[in-house]
């Protein structure tokens, strides 16, 4: 949402940066909340044309404990007030029955049930890995890039270096103990490889499956 702005007009350009880096260190995600509405504030002031804020506290704690814990509406609670603060304000300068207030998120929630710390799995069984916020790690085997709750892609080194991507054969050959490991745990329904031939292989407790492009069709084996 910055991309084309002035560097003066970024006004958590710098401070961004410690505020997230100690949230996710603390899990003290109200911190960053309070910050942004300051700067909301802040913002108002200057009666720029467009304002864009970002309140991360009710995703985070949503995705450590659960979307209507007690913790999570207190929350919303607190976007509320940053809201009506900041209504008051363009009020006060005259231009709020002028202003368009959106309010969005990214995705939904659901409660999760079952969590597996992927980052600190693949630690513990010698796969040292990249994740955020840990992306400078030396030696790493692996990287785990999150999506949500329910997915996860997952990166290995090949045998020499990164630059060559790790199919099921290979993976199946020198990390079989640990593709084991996974199909076992109780959190992981659906584990998906590439094949060398263009082809995918899916496998679960159920069993394994091949799924394979033959021109404009997909092809279950």
């Amino acid at each position: 949402m910055t991309k084309g702005i002035k560097p003066g007009e970024n006004l958590t350009k710098f401070s961004k940066t410690f505020y997230y880096g100690y949230a996710h260190l603390t899990y003290h995600w109200q911190v960053p909340d309070l910050a942004a509405k300051r700067y909301l504030n802040k913002a108002i002031e200057t009666c720029p044309e467009f304002i864009f804020v970002a309140f991360p506290a009710v995703d985070s704690f949503s995705h450590f404990d659960h979307p209507f814990s007690p913790k999570v509406m207190r929350c919303y609670r607190n976007v509320d007030k940053a809201l009506g603060e900041m209504a008051k304000l363009l009020q006060k300068k005259g231009i709020l029955d002028e202003t368009l207030l959106m309010i969005t998120s990214d995705h939904g929630l659901t409660s999760t049930q079952r969590h597996l710390d992927l980052a600190g799995f693949l630690d513990e069984n010698g796969y040292r890995a990249l994740h955020y916020p840990k992306i400078f790690r030396p030696g790493v085997r692996a990287a785990v890039m999150v999506s949500g709750n329910s997915m996860a892609h997952l990166y290995f080194k090949g045998e020499k270096n990164w630059e060559e991507p790790v199919f099921f054969e290979e993976f199946e050959k020198n990390h079989h103990c640990f593709l084991r490991k996974l199909i076992r745990r109780e959190e992981i329904d659906i584990l998906a490889f590439r094949e060398k031939d263009d082809g995918i292989r899916i496998i679960s407790k159920k069993g394994v499956s091949k799924v394979k492009k033959k021109m404009d069709v997909s092809v279950i084996i």
